[in-house]
């Protein structure tokens, strides 16, 4: 089997020397997961043309608001998610809580699956 590999051209709509652009205009992603503040909803994107990666969370239950984590794909196909995440309750001329986040791939053991942390 050939190895995988992460392309990143240099700017969206434009085809790099020796890189077709893809013809996925769009990916969504959608799940849940769980943290120390209850259950959570996910939805977002990629955009495949930069890696830029823009996700909503949301949680099920309480008064904890949504979250705006925005940022990009960095490395190979083994590489990680960068950026930032910013919450949504602050009104708009206030300052908010953000701050920096990196997720990764956990590695796969006997006792997990593959997910993001």
């Amino acid at each position: 089997m050939a190895p995988l590999s992460y392309s990143q051209p240099s700017a969206c709509g434009e085809e790099a020397e020796g890189f077709k652009c893809p013809e996925i205009q769009d990916i969504i992603v959608v799940g849940e997961g769980h943290s120390a503040w209850g259950q959570f909803n996910v939805i977002g994107r990629v955009r495949p043309c930069d890696g830029f990666v823009s996700f909503l969370k949301e949680y099920v239950e309480g008064d904890r608001g949504q979250w705006l984590y925005r940022g990009y794909l960095v490395g190979s196909i083994n590489g990680s998610l960068t950026g930032r995440w910013r919450d949504t309750l602050s009104l708009p001329g206030a300052n908010g809580y953000e701050g920096c986040f990196v997720m990764s791939r956990r590695r796969m053991t006997e006792s997990y699956t593959d997910f993001w942390i």
